[in-house]
This record gives structure tokens, C-alpha cells and sequence, in this order.
């Protein structure tokens, strides 16, 4: 990547409506984005709901009636199919008006061995750069059954090397690592909660941005139930308070688009006064995990 590189980013901390019509959802997308947009942002990472807010039509017809988080399930898995064809044509027509790269959130899709959530990113072409599979599964998501991705990719995109944090994965630091191996820059995560603190909020993607060296997006729903406090994160040092935000939602409860600009050059200085990566044990790994490492060394020669 060129010197001098800063990228603008900006989480929307978003309530999506629990039962709209397909108009007052778009209607209700815009704006955020609009403004996201209008600040010079050139990532926008939306939190989620999305997916939920197109699955309502039909959970709303669910019998007998049942828990929401049920309903919402019972419904995507029913037409994965259509909802993930509808969520990819909004992706890609709001990333196309807004020339902005998309993170829109994740959505069930249905594959010959079952579902699977994925969350996508789309280009200011209106292209889709790529997708990446949930590794992990929530309480709710093995109950339904979900399939889970068994494999991490970072995805280039005209702002850098992007790593989507899906779901359940942020709450497993080896996703993240795995992701930042292969040359992540930015981690994304879209979250939501049901419950927020200032312990949970270090537990999540900021460890994950710490712990690896890059930044972070983060976008949380604020929807009915839902709490969530976005951020964009940084190494502690490069933070003016040295806490490791560059930008937060005011609370943890209402709508709000939180901008700032990533300064790779200082990322740089940053990871030179203290190379994180230079610390590890790779003789030991191999050591614990040599099938892992074998193929690998078989996979260089090939």
C-alpha cells in the first residue's frame, strides 16, 4: 500500500425496525448512510438487522407464535434463498449510490449441506469484494441447527485489507489472529446484544485489535431488546487518551454514525517501536501443532 495512506471509516449504530414494510426499511437505511457518506467516509460498516428486518414478513406469520430470536430463525432458514438474494441487491445497489465499501451485515444462506450465516462487503462499483463465513455458533445458532465456515480469508478492498469478524467469531481471539496472519488491516464486527458495559465493550473487538496491532470497526444494533455501544478502535498508543478508541457512540442505546480516520503510516510506527508479531514462537507452536505445520511446509514447496 502507498505512504501516506488514512482511511475514513464509519459505524452505524442502527435500529432496525421489527416489523416494516419493504419501503420504511429502505427509508430508514438512507439517512445514516447518507450522512456516513457526507462525512468523507469511505467504509461504512452498518450494524445489524437487515437480514431480521426482511425475515419479519414472514416470522410474523409464524404459527404457533414463538420467541422473536426463534421466529427470526425459522424464517430466514425457511427462505434463505430469497432473503440472501434481496439482502445482496441492497448491499450492492447502497454501496454503488454511496461509492462507498459496504459492510451491510450477515444473512442466512442456504448450501447444499445447510445454512450458514455469511456476511458480505461490497465495492463502490456496486461489486461484491467478498464474504467470509461464521466460524462460530451462538447458543440460539446450534439450537437451529446453523453450519458453521471452516475457513478465515481477508478481503482486499480499495481501502485496505478487510477481516469480517462475523457474530460469535469475535468472541474467539483465534479468528482474529488468523485473520491478521493473512495481512487484515481493519477488523470489522457487527454485533448484537442484549445487554452492553464497559467490561464487555474491552472483551470484544478492541482485545482483538490490541491483541493483533490493526484497526477496528465495530457497529452495534440498538434495536428493541438490543444495546450496543459502536466504536472505531486503535492500538492504545495511537489513541489521544491512549484508551484505544479513536471514536465511540455517545451511550450504548441510541442511533448514531461515529466517524474517524485510520492513519496507516502512524500504525506503522506504532508496530515498529514494538513488534508484536516478531514475539512469536513459531518453533513452539510447531512443537504442539505439527500436522498444521507439515502442511503448510508441504503446501510452500507445491
Amino acid at each position: 500500500m502507498a505512504e501516506g495512506r488514512v482511511v475514513r471509516v464509519a459505524a452505524i449504530q442502527w435500529a432496525a425496525p421489527l416489523e416494516p414494510a419493504l419501503g420504511t426499511l429502505t427509508a430508514l437505511i438512507h439517512p445514516p448512510l447518507a450522512q456516513a457518506a457526507q462525512a468523507g467516509a469511505q467504509l461504512v460498516v452498518f450494524a445489524p438487522g437487515i437480514d431480521q428486518a426482511l425475515a419479519a414478513f414472514a416470522a410474523r406469520e409464524a404459527e404457533p407464535p414463538a420467541a422473536p430470536e426463534v421466529r427470526r430463525f425459522a424464517a430466514e432458514q425457511k427462505l434463505a434463498m430469497a432473503l440472501s438474494q434481496r439482502f445482496d441487491a441492497l448491499g450492492r445497489a447502497l454501496a454503488s449510490q454511496y461509492r462507498v465499501v459496504l459492510a451491510l451485515g450477515s444473512v442466512l444462506v442456504r448450501r447444499l449441506e445447510g445454512t450458514v450465516r455469511v456476511a458480505y462487503l461490497y465495492g463502490p462499483k456496486g461489486d461484491l469484494l467478498g464474504f467470509q463465513g461464521q466460524t462460530h455458533r451462538s447458543p440460539a445458532e446450534r439450537e437451529h441447527d446453523l453450519l458453521v465456515e471452516t475457513t478465515l480469508s481477508p478481503i482486499d478492498t480499495p481501502v485496505g485489507r478487510v477481516g469480517l469478524v462475523t457474530g460469535a467469531d469475535v468472541e474467539y481471539p483465534e479468528v482474529s489472529r488468523i485473520l491478521c496472519l493473512q495481512g487484515a488491516e481493519i477488523l470489522v464486527h457487527q454485533g448484537m446484544l442484549a445487554r452492553f458495559s464497559e467490561a464487555l465493550a474491552l472483551s470484544r473487538l478492541w482485545r482483538e485489535v490490541q491483541a493483533n496491532q490493526v484497526f477496528g470497526v465495530e457497529a452495534y444494533s440498538v434495536a428493541e431488546g438490543c444495546r450496543g455501544r459502536s466504536a472505531i478502535h486503535c492500538p492504545v498508543e495511537m489513541a489521544p487518551d491512549r484508551s484505544g478508541w479513536l471514536a465511540r457512540a455517545a451511550d450504548d442505546a441510541q442511533p448514531a454514525v461515529v466517524v474517524a480516520d485510520l492513519d496507516f503510516d502512524r500504525l506503522k510506527q506504532v508496530t515498529g517501536a514494538y513488534p508484536l508479531h516478531a514475539l512469536r514462537n513459531p518453533g513452539l507452536y510447531r512443537r504442539y501443532l505439527p500436522v498444521i505445520y507439515d502442511r503448510s511446509e508441504d503446501h510452500d514447496r507445491a
